[in-house]
């Protein structure tokens, strides 16, 4: 703020501030998502596919693993580190 009154600028900033908090906090809980890797027998990478949480990407592994046993499936919880590993 610029002594007494505020400028435009700093007006429409200040209005802004709900929106900016909003769009930061919905790309973090867009990170937040566990994730199912699909690798070959020769563990070579094949896919990454997203998941709402770890609990329901250890069930889609488990899923995945029981129609194709031959390759491996590893979890990774949403700070990146395995959680899983069919």
């Amino acid at each position: 703020m610029n002594g007494r009154y505020m400028r435009a600028a700093e007006i429409r900033w200040h209005n802004r501030q709900p929106e900016r908090l909003r769009h930061i906090n919905q790309k973090k809980e867009k990170k937040k998502v566990s994730t199912v890797q699909i690798f070959d027998a020769d563990l070579r990478f094949v896919n990454e596919i997203p998941m709402p949480n770890t609990l329901a990407g250890i069930q889609y592994a488990d899923q995945l693993a029981a129609e194709n046993p031959d390759r491996l499936y590893v979890v990774m919880d949403e700070h990146r580190q395995k959680a899983h590993q069919r």
